[in-house]
């Protein structure tokens, strides 16, 4: 039997209700979160994917998302100029406060759209070993399998 190729849109709402919530539990929402002021910012930035690389967590994203962490120059969606103090993290469908310290992770990006404007596109934050953090997002999310 020949594979067929189904558009999104024509799946059953079963299966799409099933593949999103198997996606949800491994996908996070990436926020920027600085204070200007008295006034804390939080500006949605993009999403990941938990992984996990021998005894490390990480999230991999977009090389572009990364940029918006760097403190050195604008994101590409950004008009301001103020780095990332916390980088937070949407790992529930409810209201909560999920930030870690920009300090405490680690970077790794590449991408050159204006050389090529298809990718590569790529990043990677790795999290703190221990901590707090790492507890409540176990809590709350499926950590990848380990693989080395």
């Amino acid at each position: 039997m020949e594979p067929r190729t189904i558009a999104v849109k024509d799946l059953p709402r079963e299966i799409k209700e099933i593949v999103l919530t198997d996606v949800s539990h491994y996908s996070v929402g990436l926020l920027r979160m600085y204070a200007d002021g008295a006034q804390k910012i939080s500006q949605y930035i993009g999403s990941g994917t938990l992984v996990s690389l021998g005894d490390n967590l990480a999230v991999l994203t977009a090389g572009h998302v990364i940029k918006n962490f760097d403190d050195k120059g604008r994101g590409w969606d950004l008009s301001d100029e103020k780095y990332a103090d916390f980088v937070g993290m949407i790992i529930a469908d409810y209201g909560h406060r999920f930030a870690i310290p920009r300090e405490s992770l680690t970077f790794h990006g590449y991408y050159n759209l204006e050389q090529s404007p298809t990718g590569p596109d790529f990043g990677l934050i790795v999290l703190p070993h221990g901590g707090p953090e790492l507890g409540q997002l176990r809590r709350r999310k499926l950590l990848p399998p380990r693989f080395d």
